[in-house]
């Protein structure tokens, strides 16, 4: 109720000054049906430009009731950005939006991470120079599938690979039922035997401490189960370090384009196992993938022609708003 309330007074501080803003670009509405009601209101003031980050926001439970809500949020929009080509289709196709309204923009490269000054997270240190190391960063939901790469590593451990696993990232709060995922993870981890190969920080990772993290890598594992695009694994891409990702969406969208790694089946523990196994084995296909990696993401990835085309969405957004006719 008072982040409910907190939003409220956002917005009404928002409609007092919408008057000064040629266009309002919305992120991640926190409140889907209030933010809906309230774009209908102000789309006569002022032009809507949304990012849709992910179709389906990560709380929604996907029912009648949701659908009906995010329809009505994409609705009162007069452009929407979308990063991958997943997500147009689901906006059409789900939700009915014009595909005149739509612009698919990627989402840019992190390339401030490369002149950053490198933070020292004990235990990373020349750990992919030591080791070979894969890792899986980010949010810690249970859709992102770290349980499978849990097990793929026993498979690894079982086939006689030398390697360590480094996962990182915040425990994702979700609503009811809780879930304690970090005690779960360390929980299979032991069942597996395979503590001793496993390095664990649940904890929110600073944006200071990426680059190292990403540096300590040889692999980026994203066995995700579900995810329109991810931060995570453009980070790695701008880091130049291959990927081994799932084939869903925007996943398999930078993977192919990019020729920057392997993609396996959702919850496929062996495909997992044997695609890190190739990527860290083979020393030249590492490579080639970690150049093309890098190059994509100084070239498809790059802000410039992004920002062009975001102002172009712009002048649309202008040109559909009865506030600027």
């Amino acid at each position: 109720l008072l982040r409910l309330a907190g939003h409220l007074t956002s917005l009404a501080r928002l409609t007092r000054a919408v008057g000064r803003y040629d266009v309002l670009h919305l992120h991640f509405p926190p409140v889907v049906p209030v933010d809906a009601r309230w774009l209908q209101l102000i789309r006569q003031r002022v032009p809507v430009v949304l990012t849709v980050h992910n179709l389906w926001p990560h709380r929604s439970r996907r029912d009648a009731r949701d659908r009906q809500r995010l329809q009505r949020l994409y609705h009162a929009c007069h452009q929407l950005i979308a990063h991958t080509e997943d997500t147009v289709l689901g906006l059409i196709d789900e939700f009915g939006v014009p595909p005149e309204h739509i612009a698919r923009i990627p989402h840019g490269n992190f390339r401030q991470f490369r002149n950053q000054a490198r933070v020292s997270v004990p235990g990373l240190d020349n750990l992919a120079a030591r080791t070979p190391t894969i890792l899986m960063f980010g949010e810690l939901r249970p859709s992102k599938g770290a349980d499978v790469l849990l097990r793929a590593a026993a498979t690894l451990r079982n086939r006689g690979l030398v390697f360590r696993v480094v996962l990182a990232g915040a425990p994702y709060a979700p609503t009811p039922p809780y879930r304690d995922l970090p005690r779960e993870l360390r929980d299979l981890a032991h069942e597996l035997g395979i503590e001793d190969r496993v390095m664990f920080h649940f904890r929110y990772v600073e944006e200071e401490e990426v680059p190292s993290f990403l540096e300590a890598a040889s692999v980026v594992a994203l066995p995700y189960r579900a995810i329109d695009q991810s931060g995570a694994a453009i980070a790695a891409l701008t880091m130049g370090r291959p990927i081994v990702a799932t084939r869903i969406a925007g996943l398999a969208e930078l993977v192919e384009r990019g020729e920057c790694g392997l993609l396996v089946a959702v919850d496929d523990v062996e495909s997992l196992a044997s695609a890190l196994e190739r990527l860290l084995t083979d020393d030249g296909l590492r490579q080639r993938c970690a150049t093309n990696a890098r190059r994509y993401a100084d070239t498809a990835l790059a802000w410039e022609p992004i920002a062009e085309r975001t102002i172009e969405v712009y002048r649309k957004a202008a040109t559909a708003s009865p506030a600027r006719q």
